[in-house]
């Protein structure tokens, strides 16, 4: 397991907020279509770390 380093868990932590923000800005469209498939992703996003 590779050591995680300060500025590698900022980066992670920056990519998983803007990745959240970008779902909740497009929850309303991701709603109408493909919804359990976008919360399928978002699970799966979550318990992959």
């Amino acid at each position: 397991m590779p050591q995680m380093k300060p500025m590698n868990w900022l980066n992670l932590m920056m990519y998983f907020l803007l990745s959240l923000l970008f779902s909740l800005t497009n929850l309303n469209f991701f709603m109408k279509k493909k919804k359990k498939k976008i919360f399928m992703i978002i699970y799966n996003f979550k318990f992959k770390w």
